[in-house]
């Protein structure tokens, strides 16, 4: 009888000091990564995307000097998806605005909608844009969550995929 190998754990996770300098390599990890794991361009483009929103956020807003991102392939009941994560610390302030704007996201019915609803309030406010966290939904078809525990935060992009673009599976 012929068994299937076991499943491999696919992953990356890398720990660095936020900093300008590392903003392009870290982009680049994930998206290598993601074209290793999966042939769709829209996916790889995703989570390019989510790759420089999330890892721009670190570099300008970390209070500590230590921050995490996480590419990596989960199983699930459902299939497989993509996740990616970054950690860093925030001020207290930030952590509440942030908090604040990712509640709304995640909560709004339609991501597009509330995109849009972001735009005209920046027009606004020429200090910050206060777009990128927004895009990740209405532009790139990503779930995203998040969680603050003590001075930290945590932000997870995921997206579902049950196969490759050539239609194999994508752990056969």
């Amino acid at each position: 009888m012929f068994q299937s190998p076991p499943r491999r754990l696919r992953f990356v996770k890398v720990e660095f000091a936020p900093s300008c300098g590392c903003l392009g390599s870290l982009v680049a990890l994930v998206t290598d990564f993601c074209r290793n794991v999966i042939d769709d361009p829209d996916i790889v483009f995703a989570f390019r995307m989510a790759a420089f929103e999330l890892t721009e956020n670190v570099v300008k807003y970390c209070s500590g000097d230590r921050a995490t991102l996480e590419i990596s392939v989960n199983d699930t009941v459902e299939g497989s998806e993509l996740v990616l994560v970054t950690e860093n610390q925030a001020s207290v302030e930030r952590l509440q605005d942030v908090d604040e704007r990712l509640i709304a996201g995640e909560a709004a019915e339609d991501p597009v909608a509330h995109f849009d609803k972001l735009v005209r309030d920046t027009l606004n406010s020429p200090d910050e844009s206060r777009l990128g966290l927004g895009r990740l939904r209405a532009e790139a078809d990503l779930t995203v969550s998040h969680s603050i525990s003590n001075d930290s935060i945590s932000i997870r992009v995921r997206r579902r995929v049950l196969k490759t673009s050539s239609g194999e599976n994508l752990w056969q």
